[in-house]
């Protein structure tokens, strides 16, 4: 059963109580309470107490861009992220971008928001699915927070007037996220 998160108080009482190290939280590559709040609030994910161990379960979509360049075939990968306050964290994504979905968001709908609000891409690109996984581990953005991850991932072959050779920028106000090209591993 999911537990019922109001605000940043309660959020950080039930974190306390399960032995969460909040002073490990908001500094280095970790986020802070507010960002599992956000989470939370906005329906990107729950918080439930699982064999008396707080759990943070969450859908997320992986979406692999592509583009065949003269005959080579160029996969997208997230090079970097530069937060506001400074700190850069590099991450090993198992796509081009990563998305959290949203309650019962569609899959494929959740790929094409991703791919529109990281890269600008139109909403209607074709996604192809090609796989679910499931995994449970610690949480690598909430220290000490064990997190169940339900992945979807899909693919994509963008178009020449998509593509951008210099790689790509989002910036949400928050912070930056670069994308570079790298040749397709046989």
């Amino acid at each position: 059963m999911n537990l019922t998160i109001t605000d940043r108080a309660s959020l950080e009482r039930t974190l306390r109580e399960h032995g969460i190290p909040l002073e490990r939280w908001g500094v280095e590559k970790a986020k802070s309470p507010a960002d599992l709040l956000k989470e939370i609030l906005s329906g990107e994910s729950t918080l439930q107490v699982l064999d008396g161990k707080l759990v943070r379960s969450l859908r997320v979509v992986f979406v692999d861009v592509c583009f065949n360049k003269e005959g080579k075939l160029l996969v997208l990968k997230e090079d970097r992220q530069i937060f506001a306050d400074g700190r850069t964290r590099s991450r090993e994504l198992e796509g081009s971008i990563g998305e959290k979905l949203v309650a019962s968001e569609d899959e494929a709908l959740g790929a094409r928001r991703g791919l529109h609000e990281e890269l600008g891409f139109p909403i209607d690109i074709e996604v192809r699915p090609y796989g679910i996984s499931r995994e449970t581990i610690e949480s690598p953005s909430f220290p000490g927070l064990t997190s169940e991850y339900l992945k979807y991932r899909f693919s994509t072959t963008i178009s020449a007037d998509l593509f951008k050779a210099e790689g790509y920028v989002e910036d949400d106000g928050r912070k930056e996220t670069y994308f570079v090209w790298t040749e397709a591993q046989s």
